[in-house]
């Protein structure tokens, strides 16, 4: 004798009611979704400032603890910023010894949604071979911030062996002070 197969039963009202919110939550959830991902504008965000701002900052910031830094950032308003650092007690033998002077080319980066500014550079020594870098080129990372309209600035000097500016880095020096606007 062949088994009859088994027919489904009909569904109670709680399941039918079940199936009916699970349903409209998904449509629901669609239908937020679909609405979200319609195109909006949104302004771009500026590259340079306008010239409201001061051209220069300059003056000596605090590295580590008991060293100094006398920082200058030339035209900085413009995407293009000239970066002159002199150090004093840096506390880095080999990496960044007292008095060495590093200059170069910056970036300007406005942050307006966040109302501060950003100043980075990238900077390099040649190899010290009696350092922790041996025969690399020293390759250092400068990047500080500040509030738009105040003096004080914070970031570091962060330091790599080899001509990358990424990766694993040698040593990192704080820097935290006043800078003024020329």
């Amino acid at each position: 004798m062949i088994p009859m197969a088994r027919l489904p039963r009909p569904l109670s009202p709680s399941a039918i009611r079940r199936f009916r919110l699970v349903s409209q939550a998904i449509s629901i959830t669609f239908a937020v979704t679909w609405a979200g991902c319609q195109s909006e504008t949104v302004n771009p965000v500026p590259t340079t400032t306008t010239a409201t701002g001061p051209s220069s900052y300059a003056g000596k910031l605090d590295l580590e603890i008991r060293g100094t830094a006398d920082v200058t950032l030339d035209i900085a308003t413009s995407p293009e910023t000239k970066v002159t650092i002199t150090t004093t007690g840096a506390e880095a033998a080999h990496l960044l010894d007292d008095g060495t002077k590093l200059e170069g080319a910056g970036r300007f980066e406005p942050l307006p949604e966040a109302g501060s500014e950003l100043y980075v550079a990238k900077l390099s020594l040649p190899p010290d071979a009696a350092g922790p870098c041996g025969a690399k080129n020293r390759s250092i990372a400068l990047s500080l911030h500040h509030k738009k309209g105040a003096s004080h600035f914070g970031g570091a000097l962060t330091i790599y062996c080899g001509d990358e500016h990424y990766g694993i880095p040698a040593r990192v020096l704080r820097l935290s002070g006043t800078l003024d606007p020329r």
